[in-house]
């Protein structure tokens, strides 16, 4: 079974009170975030070797301040594989089982699935890889 997206809800992070960031454009509770150069927080996906580096504490429109987390526990999705490795998908902000194969493309393991519904995210604590 793949895993599957439904409604995100992170049901621990670290650290607590998370870290505040600026968007640069709309971001979703749980998203794999990247930081560019100006400094904002964006959702990245497996496309163009964008890596990944934070979790989205809440939605947020383009250029507002959220919370950001360096590791969550997000639930909501169906499908996991228990210890499977989780990589950001070609979906920016969302996550996969699959790693991209695609040249120059991001397979950076972000994090692990716990149960059917819920995964662990440590974006920026491995090493940056691509395919």
């Amino acid at each position: 079974m793949a895993l599957t997206e439904g409604t995100r809800i992170i049901v621990a992070a670290c650290p607590d009170i998370g870290i505040f960031m600026t968007t640069s454009e709309a971001v979703s509770q749980g998203d794999l975030l990247g930081i560019d150069s100006n400094g904002y927080v964006f959702p990245v996906d497996s496309d163009d070797g964008e890596q990944g580096r934070l979790v989205a504490g809440s939605d947020g429109a383009s250029g507002a301040t959220i919370q950001c987390y360096w590791m969550a526990v997000i639930d909501g999705f169906t499908g996991g594989t228990e210890a499977a490795a989780i990589y950001p998908s070609t979906t920016a902000g969302s996550y996969t089982e699959t790693a991209d194969t695609t040249g120059s493309d991001t397979n950076t393991i972000v994090g692990y699935v716990m149960t059917e519904t819920m995964i662990m995210v440590m974006p920026g604590v491995r090493a940056d890889s691509t395919a």
